[in-house]
C-alpha cells in the first residue's frame, strides 16, 4: 500500500526534527508506516481512528515509546507484544463489547490504560 506524501512528511519532519511525538490520527492507513518504526526516539504516537487491522512485532523497535493511542481503529486483537515495550506507560484502546477483553491487560497494573467501549 503506497503511503501519501503527507503522512511521509509528517513522519520526516518528526526523524529530521528528533520530535518525541508523531500524530497520525484520523488518517486511513490499515497498517503503520514502516517509516513510523526507525523513529526510536519516539515517546508518543496516536494512531487514533485510522483504520489499522493489526499491529505488527515492529512496533518493539520503538523502545522509547511511553504512550500510545489506538482507540477507534479497526484491530480484532491488541497484542500482548505491546505490553513487551519497555518504556511504555499509557495505552489507549477500544473494543467490541462482544469481543472478550484481552487476559494480559490483567498481568499489567502499572500501564495506564484508557479503554473504551467501541460499537
Amino acid at each position: 500500500m503506497a503511503i501519501p506524501k503527507h503522512i511521509l512528511d509528517k513522519i520526516r519532519e518528526v526523524q529530521e526534527k528528533q520530535l518525541k511525538e508523531l500524530d497520525l490520527s484520523n488518517e486511513i492507513l490499515i497498517e503503520i508506516p514502516e517509516e513510523v518504526f526507525e523513529l526510536e526516539q519516539l515517546e508518543s504516537l496516536n494512531l487514533k481512528n485510522c483504520y489499522l487491522k493489526k499491529i505488527p512485532e515492529a512496533i518493539l523497535q520503538l523502545r522509547s515509546l511511553k504512550s500510545i493511542n489506538l482507540i477507534g481503529n479497526r484491530l480484532l486483537e491488541i497484542p500482548e507484544l505491546i505490553v513487551r515495550l519497555p518504556s511504555l506507560t499509557f495505552l489507549e484502546f477500544s473494543w467490541k463489547p462482544s469481543q472478550e477483553m484481552p487476559s494480559w491487560v490483567e498481568k499489567i497494573p502499572e500501564l495506564g490504560l484508557n479503554l473504551r467501549e467501541r460499537v
